[in-house]
Parts: C-alpha cells; structure tokens; sequence
C-alpha cells in the first residue's frame, strides 16, 4: 500500500515517531503535499515545542524564528499553529483566527490562518487540553479539509484527548541502527494490537482495573495475580519494558478499553535496503509498512521535493537575515 490523499482527508492524523529526527516533519510534509495536490487544505498543528519533547523550565521567551524550530511553506488559505511571539516575522501574512490556547517555553499558542503563499514556524501547547481545543477549532474551519499533527511517541498520551484521530508512525533506519529500530517497531504494534476488553470474556471481579499508567513498578505489586487479566483504558497508559508488553501479550493478559486506530509506518532508511531491513520484522509489523521513503517514491513526491527545497532556501535566508 502507498500514501495517497484519500488516506489523510477528512481525517486528524496524528504523527508520531520514536525519537527527534525519526522521519515525522518529513512524512507531515509529504501528506501536506499529497492533499495539495488534490487541490484540498490542510492545517498543520504541533504537539508542544519542536513536535513534542518538554520544554526547559525557564526557557527564553521567542524574539526572532528559530532555525531549531520547524518550518513549512504554507499557501493561501492553510492553517497552522505557532507561538504568537512569532507572528511579526512570518512573511505568509497570518491571521489570527484563533487563541491564545494554551502555552509552551515560546509563549502563548495561537491558531493563525496563511493570507499568503510563504512561511511559518510550527510550535504547539504543552498540555493535552489545550492540543484538543486546537485541534477542535481547526477541523470545523470552513475550507480545511484534514488535520496534520507533528506529535511524539513519548507523548502519546496526548492522542488520547483527540477527536477520532488516526496514528501514523514514522520511523528512520540506517545499517548502524536497524535491528533495534525493528524490535522497538515491534514492540510498539504489539501496543497498538492489544484486544479490546469484552465483558464476556471473563466474570465481573476477574481483572485487573488499572485507572492510571501500567508501569513496571505498578506490575510488581500484582506479581502475585499471574493469570488474571489486565485491563487499562487505551495504550497511552502503558510504561512498561518491551519483554513486559511481550510476555503479557504472549498469555493473553493485557486488555484496552478504548482503542487508537493505527493506520501503519512509514519508514525513511539509509544505507541500507528495504528487504534487508524487514528481515528483522515479525511478518505483521512488516506488513504494516505504508511507505518506503515518501520522499522519493510517493505519488506527491515532486510536490513534497519542491516544499523541502523552499524550506532549505528559507533556512539560508534566515541564516543572512533576508528574513
């Protein structure tokens, strides 16, 4: 299966990847380009600073774009959320339609609309309330036809307070890495397969109800409980090790109530091949690869390749003070 449009429309897709430079702007871009070129609108929003990760305490206020920060080419009519602080030195003419919603170490987060083809710097709330109240006000903005969050895994909690959201993965491999990239993407379609509970599946009193996070720690105080059945509300909860997850998985153990739609990963690799790469993966999680290199091989690609030229143009411009 390859990316298409059809895929992300009418739909908030949430962007998730296992660590900083794991391939996440790059699919966003990619999507983005693939709804253009079907002629639809996008907004784009970022879950925290950066896509995610928790912004240091005491962190300077923003006074000018920072080349640390991501930066799209956004056209006429798209919408996007930022640092209100960064307003005054984007050149695509924002307006601001909505905010503040929450805030970050860069300030106050606004929803600011594109007047003009150009650019514009992706920040996002720290708190999930307020990623879920900007995510609201964005997909019923007359003209925008699907929402794009730049998020993390280590703050897939946030997925959780979402609208009927749909999880993709994006994941970056070279040779050097490969055979622990593909445990931890195995890991994580075990999550993202755990079994909905059913009620019938055992009597009422026969589970273990965890209202909080699944934690090692929390796992060690039940150790005693060894075969009956873990219930937790959804995968966000779950902060145990990977041998964890498999061996409760193994026995039929571990149960969600509320389930994530996944729709796959998309896998950006260097150095090395893609059918080097899935023989490290169990069959399943192999089978849930969307796309190789969305960059290179998607319909949208010449789009997406045009985006990623402007914002290296950008980058350089910032770099002389042109902008």
């Amino acid at each position: 299966m390859s990316l298409n449009a059809a895929l992300f429309a009418g739909r908030v897709n949430f962007i998730a990847g296992f660590a900083a430079a794991s391939g996440k702007t790059m699919l966003a871009k990619a999507i983005l380009a693939l709804l253009r070129e079907k002629g639809l609108k996008c907004a784009l929003i970022s879950a925290g600073y950066e896509g995610g990760g928790r912004e240091p305490a005491g962190a300077p206020a923003l006074k000018m774009p920072s080349l640390e920060m991501p930066t799209f080419e956004v056209e006429k009519g798209e919408v996007f959320s930022t640092a209100a602080n960064a307003l005054p030195f984007l050149d695509c003419m924002p307006e601001l339609i909505a905010g503040p919603v929450g805030s970050s170490a860069l300030g106050p987060i606004v929803l600011a609309r594109a007047e003009r083809s150009g650019s514009a710097i992706l920040a996002g709330p720290a708190r999930s309330e307020a990623l879920a109240t900007l995510v609201e006000a964005a997909r019923h903005l007359r003209g925008i036809d699907a929402v794009i969050i730049d998020g993390t895994l280590d703050r897939l909690t946030q997925i959780s307070v979402l609208p009927d959201p749909q999880l993709y993965c994006a994941v970056r491999a070279d040779r050097a890495d490969c055979q622990q990239i593909a445990k931890r993407m195995a890991t994580f379609y075990q999550l993202v397969h755990l079994p909905k509970w059913d009620a019938s599946r055992a009597r009422e009193g026969e589970a273990l109800i965890f209202e909080g996070a699944l934690s090692s720690a929390t796992l060690e105080k039940h150790k005693s409980a060894r075969d009956i059945p873990i219930l937790i509300k959804d995968i966000t909860r779950v902060f145990l090790r990977p041998d964890e997850i498999a061996s409760l998985s193994a026995r039929g153990r571990l149960f969600i109530q509320q389930e994530i739609s996944f729709r796959g990963f998309v896998v950006a690799l260097r150095d090395i091949e893609p059918e080097e790469f899935m023989f490290y993966l169990p069959h399943d999680v192999a089978d849930s690869i969307l796309s190789w290199n969305p960059y290179e091989h998607e319909e949208g690609s010449r789009f997406a390749q045009q985006a990623q030229a402007a914002d290296i143009g950008r980058s350089a411009r910032y770099k002389r003070g042109d902008v």
